[in-house]
């Protein structure tokens, strides 16, 4: 929201259908993301190492969905990010009705 010529993050309430796409695309990403990758690591340590395959999809998503479960990994740290920035920008919440 813009008001006075500012910027301001100001946190919304999502529907629950909304919370799970948001949920399943942050596990897609965090599965799909090449620096989570532990070969990635390797070679950017050895840039002269012979490429090899990475880890196929479905067991980075098995391992990621695994992780979300136990509440660790990538998905989960952002969720607990996008928290903290909803609570720091509670303050600006009453901006939401205004236009």
């Amino acid at each position: 929201v813009k008001v006075g010529g500012i910027r301001y993050l100001v946190p919304t309430p999502i529907s629950e259908s909304r919370s799970y796409f948001e949920g399943m695309r942050w596990i897609h990403r965090t599965a799909r993301d090449e620096r989570n990758n532990p070969r990635w690591v390797e070679r950017m340590k050895n840039p002269d190492l012979p490429k090899r395959d990475s880890i196929m999809i479905w067991d980075a998503l098995a391992k990621e969905i695994l992780d979300a479960y136990h509440n660790t990994g990538r998905a989960i740290s952002k969720k607990i990010e996008y928290h903290r920035i909803c609570d720091q920008n509670r303050a600006f919440a009453h901006y939401r009705r205004t236009k």
